[in-house]
């Protein structure tokens, strides 16, 4: 009897230690699963989300700075307090990943006598003051319609991004106009991308302001982190995705969603016609009609993601878009306050006909400097507002 009970015991212990590994086994499993498939309820390390990289030369605040992971080059020199002003970024590669301790160095301007196209040392405060003091051109360029409502932002996307956001909310019309980031405004070929990341966005919306003869109500910049967040606010975003990018990146051709990571890609991607050597050498890179082409090139990318964006946007609720729009104001640099994105949001409810283009003007022969032309600039506008009160029948 006493050889059975011990027996039993020792059964019935058994079973219950075996259950309770099993039992332990599959809680561990189920934990493990979540981590893998819902990433949000990691406790990651913050630090793991950086990478240290440091930066000097032709910088205001040479240091070491942690930075986002997937942060460019770009984003290091805003985090450096920008260039100084005799920078010269003209073969510089701003959209460059940041790589954990690696060291950047921004080379400078240095005048040789014996080279004619290098005519230029250094960009001074005193060029800036002299261009905002240049009087407008003297064709008369006055706009017709001067009581259409009108708002003007100034959209920067780093690094090579710059738009003019009109918006006429009486037409339901938002023209969306880039601005090459290579113009220059007066003689000494200093382009608007020299003077965003050397004297700031004021500086910039004023020059923009003074020359193109548009008041810039208000500022609007992202960053490569902000730009996917946006995305991702969003769901992701439908675009139509050619066939050198889908085998790039493994995708199937054909309209497909993104999202902010792919989408950022998508945009920056140059594409291998003329850029598969561009990992070994930048030679291809360096021909000013390559670059132009890979600019246009990014317009159109541009467009196409704008739209998958008024498209994903479109098919939330009010109440969704609110709590997006409201989001977003955090994640951008902007001198729009919430009470004032609120106000456009329910300006913007009724959806805007989108009209994409770039500024008028031509393409040095041999360089890709880009002079605009203001008179062809406000008599595109003139004609697009006469257009739209055509179709209202007024």
């Amino acid at each position: 009897m006493v050889s059975r009970r011990r027996k039993y015991n020792h059964n019935n212990n058994y079973r219950r230690r075996k259950l309770i590994f099993w039992g332990v086994l599959l809680l561990a499993f189920i934990v493990a699963a979540l981590l893998i498939f819902a990433p949000h309820l990691r406790r990651e390390d913050p630090e793991a989300q950086t990478v240290r990289s440091g930066i000097c030369g032709a910088v205001k605040i040479p240091a070491v700075y942690n930075v986002p992971k997937g942060a460019d080059l770009a984003m290091l020199i805003r985090r450096a307090g920008g260039l100084t002003t005799d920078a010269d970024i003209r073969n510089v590669d701003l959209d460059v990943i940041i790589q954990h301790d690696s060291i950047y160095h921004i080379p400078r301007r240095v005048r040789r006598p014996d080279d004619p196209d290098d005519a230029v040392s250094h960009i001074s405060p005193w060029d800036f003051e002299r261009l905002l003091a240049i009087p407008p051109a003297d064709t008369d360029v006055t706009q017709e319609f001067p009581d259409i409502e009108q708002l003007n932002i100034l959209y920067v996307g780093f690094p090579h991004v710059f738009i003019i956001i009109n918006y006429y909310p009486s037409l339901q019309l938002a023209n969306l106009m880039h601005v090459p980031y290579t113009t220059v405004f007066w003689g000494n070929e200093v382009r608007l991308m020299d003077i965003f990341f050397t004297m700031g966005i004021e500086m910039t919306a004023q020059v923009l302001s003074t020359r193109l003869q548009t008041t810039l109500d208000y500022y609007m910049i992202q960053d490569r982190a902000s730009f996917t967040e946006m995305i991702d606010l969003l769901n992701g975003i439908r675009v139509n995705i050619d066939d050198h990018f889908a085998e790039s990146y493994n995708l199937q051709p054909g309209p497909a969603r993104v999202n902010g990571f792919l989408a950022w890609e998508f945009i920056r991607f140059r594409g291998p016609y003329f850029f598969e050597s561009y990992s070994r050498t930048r030679s291809a890179y360096e021909t000013p009609a390559t670059r132009r082409t890979a600019q246009e090139m990014r317009y159109h990318r541009q467009r196409l993601v704008m739209t998958g964006m008024q498209n994903a946007f479109n098919q939330m609720s009010t109440t969704e878009q609110l709590g997006k729009v409201n989001q977003l104001r955090r994640t951008i640099e902007s001198d729009l306050t919430i009470g004032r994105v609120q106000d456009l949001f329910q300006a913007l409810r009724q959806t805007p006909r989108l009209q994409y283009g770039t500024i008028p003007g031509y393409y040095a022969e041999d360089s890709d400097i880009f002079y605009p032309d203001i008179p062809s600039l406000n008599q595109f506008k003139n004609q697009m507002i006469r257009d739209q009160l055509a179709i209202r029948g007024k």
